[in-house]
């Protein structure tokens, strides 16, 4: 019957323009994601080499006790029979220094599992990268928004959105640092 095809044609309608919806979501979301570890994790931690996880474990940095890096030291020896990298090691070659740590790091997220805070560490340091990563994003939908519909208030809209993300952009750098320094203090306490 007509009326059947046509229920069935909007169903097929709808349908498609969902798929197509969540498709342009989950392709946004990836990109995102892609600009905040590629572009500012990349940028910020040089190749995980000045992540909080590797910093700490530098001789040359405090943030750790003395007891506790040792406490580190001993139990990567006997689970991986790899060690910190020491002072003599940093003078001689500090990145060589820094990948030995930066390795080290890699076998304790293994060992240490997935305990509730740490992962709760883990996604909030994820969620401001992938912000951060966004807000280039939106900062570009927003001037085209802005362009689009210049002198109107719709137009204005879309350049305080700019500004905001412009904002949550320059802040990165300080929200990424942070949040992966309570990241790295919660996976050395989650490992011991």
């Amino acid at each position: 019957t007509v009326a059947k095809l046509l229920s069935d044609v909007v169903a097929v309608q709808v349908a498609g323009q969902v798929t197509v919806s969540v498709a342009e979501f989950f392709l946004l979301m990836q990109f995102a994601r892609t600009l905040g570890k590629d572009v500012f994790e990349r940028v910020i931690f040089k190749e995980e080499l000045h992540f909080p996880t590797t910093e700490y474990l530098m001789p040359t940095c405090s943030e750790l006790s003395d007891e506790l890096k040792a406490r580190i030291a001993d139990k990567a020896k006997k689970l991986f029979d790899l060690e910190l990298p020491t002072m003599e090691a940093c003078e001689k070659d500090e990145l060589a220094a820094r990948r030995q740590a930066r390795d080290v790091v890699a076998c304790v997220r293994g060992a240490a599992g997935k305990p509730g805070l740490l992962l709760q560490r883990n996604w909030g340091y994820g969620f401001y990268r992938n912000l951060a990563g966004g807000s280039i994003v939106a900062i570009i939908a927003s001037g085209i928004g802005a362009y689009w519909h210049a002198g109107t208030p719709v137009g204005r809209v879309f350049i305080v959105l700019a500004l905001i993300y412009l904002l949550t952009v320059v802040l990165s750098r300080w929200l990424l640092r942070r949040t992966a320094g309570h990241y790295a203090q919660q996976l050395f306490y989650a490992f011991l």
